[in-house]
């Protein structure tokens, strides 16, 4: 008993962000963008989240359940709307826990423009993505052009973890003064659901660009 007791005293919960710090690089102006972030219970103890703040209403991380068990993870939205903010912005979220007195930190982080179809070194068409649906006319998938405005050519990665209401389909590679087109589509189930995201690109060029491409799903 004396050792059982001491054991379970010595117990303690303990988080783990899977990468916290993210850009969305360059966002258009009046959009929300997204990006999952994976909270891990890596202690021997339940992990409970009591309270996440953002530092503005304009950004939000909705949880599923307020608690995780040793060992499980669980995945969490981080949603921003940008408004018209221009130029740097950052979001620094603070997760309270039951792990510590101090708060985990997360850094969320942008440059936000006007437009992104005449930016440099790459721009893309449209820079925003409506799936909009109104009587007959439902937009269920819209393509989007990558313009390369320098003369070496980039590779591509995709940066967002996923995306529930889409198929998203980017191209590898981008020739130099070349375009590459890519598409997001909405998934058959979620046709009939409103809902707003973002995808990020990554291109392998030397100052490493970052485009952050929003989405919204509109029923009129």
């Amino acid at each position: 008993m004396i050792l059982f007791v001491g054991s379970s005293l010595m117990a303690q919960p303990e988080l783990e962000i899977v990468q916290p710090n993210f850009s969305f690089g360059m966002i258009p102006q009046s959009s929300t963008v997204s990006q999952k972030f994976w909270f891990k219970s890596i202690g021997d103890d339940t992990l409970k989240i009591t309270e996440i703040k953002t530092g503005c209403t304009c950004a939000i991380m909705p949880l599923k359940q307020d608690f995780i068990v040793p060992g499980d993870s669980m995945e969490v939205q981080f949603l921003w709307d940008v408004k018209k903010r221009v130029f740097q912005i950052g979001r620094y979220p603070y997760i309270f826990t039951n792990a510590s007195d101090e708060p985990y930190r997360m850094s969320l982080t942008g440059e936000v423009h006007k437009r992104l179809d005449s930016l440099k070194p790459v721009s893309v068409s449209p820079y925003k993505c409506e799936f909009t649906k109104l009587r007959n006319n439902d937009v269920k998938e819209v393509n989007f052009t990558l313009t390369n405005q320098t003369d070496i050519d980039m590779n591509i990665s995709l940066l967002t973890n996923s995306v529930d209401e889409c198929i998203v389909n980017v191209p590898l590679m981008i020739p130099a003064s070349g375009k590459a087109v890519g598409s997001i589509k909405v998934k058959d189930e979620f046709l009939d659901k409103e809902f707003k995201g973002s995808i990020t690109i990554l291109f392998d060029n030397k100052d490493n660009t970052r485009i952050s491409i929003p989405f919204r799903r509109k029923i009129y």
